[in-house]
């Protein structure tokens, strides 16, 4: 029982992990209107930045990916984060990590008997 509770705290660490980290993945947008909303983060997107204020001067052919601007010397970049829709994320990503880890679990019993 302890173990099981142990690996549980440690698929919960692993999803708060996975689910910021994606955040910095690039994202793919379709046109400068799309750029002007930015949204970053995997499942839900939790992360929200206006990439033409932010000091990204493309201008080229999409579709064409993108990560967060972080322009420090000339503009400060407006970067918004969503509370809710980050915990949503985590909760989704740990319930996924929850059934593989169960799935697991009980293939390993059957494997035994």
């Amino acid at each position: 029982m302890k173990k099981q509770i142990i690996s549980l705290f440690i698929l919960f660490s692993l999803s708060i992990f996975v689910v910021s980290f994606s955040a910095f993945f690039g994202h793919t947008f379709n046109s400068y209107e799309e750029m002007h909303n930015g949204k970053f983060g995997f499942p839900i997107p939790f992360v929200y930045q206006d990439l033409i204020a932010s000091g990204l001067g493309y201008e080229g052919g999409f579709p064409r990916s993108f990560g967060i601007q972080m322009d420090f010397l000339d503009i400060d970049p407006v970067i918004e984060f969503n509370k809710l829709q980050f915990l949503l994320s985590v909760i989704i990503v740990y319930c996924l990590f929850t059934i593989i880890y169960f799935i697991r679990q009980k293939m390993k019993r059957e494997t035994r008997v």
